[in-house]
């Protein structure tokens, strides 16, 4: 496996080590809760996975610079209405934030 798949092979394999090594320095100093993360993990995968067989299934129909750009905005729109109604992203603390 080379060039561009390898790479992101090699990126998401190096990322996930990452994020292990960083929970379990964290976990040395700091109580974790296991189960609060595994469900974000979950929630983050689910939604991840639900927008990119849309993608997936949309990309056959993105011949044209406009129909990609179509493809990726309904993407990032179904990313944006998974998360909102997961409850990922609590809309009054973005607001909150941004204020």
């Amino acid at each position: 496996m080379y060039g561009a798949v390898g790479a992101a092979a090699a990126t998401a394999v190096t990322f996930t080590a990452y994020v292990l090594a960083n929970l379990y320095v964290v976990n040395q100093e700091l109580p974790l809760a296991y189960g609060r993360l595994a469900r974000s993990a979950g929630s983050a995968t689910g939604i991840t996975a639900c927008m990119a067989l849309v993608v997936i299934g949309l990309l056959p129909y993105a011949s044209t610079l406009e129909s990609l750009v179509a493809v990726v905005l309904f993407g990032v729109s179904v990313w944006t209405v998974l998360t909102i109604t997961t409850g990922a992203i609590e809309l009054q603390r973005v607001r909150r934030l941004l204020n």
